[in-house]
């Protein structure tokens, strides 16, 4: 129950981060940031993903259930640290049909990437379901466990 409350609260904070921030290829560092961090804290009493699972666009949730409680502090850190990891947009990427797939409009998402391009995260800015206010989710994830501070290509 207080894990939700948390989620909500942090949920609110992440959406008045998105409406101020919301064009093109930035502002999306900061409220994925603090998505997942709370996603670290759902993931410590649910390991299993569930309620982490939320910071997931809802058609691609069970996709990325299974890997999100990958996200650690490291994830945190490289996100934060815009040298180690460079925010890019997703039209013209290796990405933009999953973005599509899942949803959400390739020109409200913002891909992040290790070094590697083994660790990517694309979060986007599109409706929630349940409130239909704006609020940022993860539309893609993958190898989020594998983020560094070491500098990251272009895509």
């Amino acid at each position: 129950m207080i894990g939700g409350v948390i989620g909500a609260v942090l949920l609110m904070v992440i959406l008045i981060a998105v409406i101020a921030g919301s064009g093109g290829e930035s502002g999306r560092r900061t409220p994925l940031g603090l998505a997942l961090t709370n996603i670290t804290q759902q993931c410590a009493q649910y390991p299993d993903g569930s309620a982490a699972a939320y910071f997931v666009a809802p058609n691609v949730r069970a996709q990325f259930q299974p890997v999100i409680c990958q996200v650690n502090a490291n994830t945190i850190a490289a996100i934060a640290n815009e040298a180690a990891t460079p925010e890019y947009g997703v039209i013209g990427s290796a990405y933009e049909a999953n973005i599509s797939a899942a949803g959400a409009n390739p020109e409200r998402c913002s891909l992040f990437q290790n070094a590697a391009a083994t660790g990517v995260v694309v979060a986007c800015g599109m409706p929630d379901p349940a409130t239909a206010a704006d609020a940022l989710f993860i539309a893609y994830i993958q190898g989020p466990g594998l983020f560094t501070a070491v500098a990251a290509p272009a895509p």
